[in-house]
């Protein structure tokens, strides 16, 4: 009976571990898709109107910065419902 107990206690810390694990992923990523959205936001500011870095080096970055310039595009589509797309990446039901 206590061995049983130990074992279910054992894999109840387990589930809870792979489930923390899991949240911190999620939040990690949704904090890397942010630094790169910012990044973009700062490197090619001047095409904006604010005043950023100058053009021939936001142009000497574009090639390297694919997924960032996509990462941009996505969050200028959803910038109407920012909290919605806050829900959606941290996973709340």
């Amino acid at each position: 009976m206590k061995i049983k107990f130990l074992a279910s206690f054992k894999n109840i810390l387990k589930d809870f571990d792979r489930h923390n694990k899991s949240q911190a992923t999620d939040l990690l990523e949704y904090e890397l898709e942010e630094m790169e959205y910012v990044f973009a936001t700062l490197v090619y500011s001047s095409f904006i109107g604010i005043p950023g870095i100058p053009e021939f080096v936001a142009f000497e970055l574009l090639p390297c910065m694919e997924t960032e310039l996509a990462t941009f595009e996505q969050k200028n589509e959803n910038a109407d419902d920012m909290l919605a797309d806050l829900f959606s990446k941290l996973s709340f039901e």
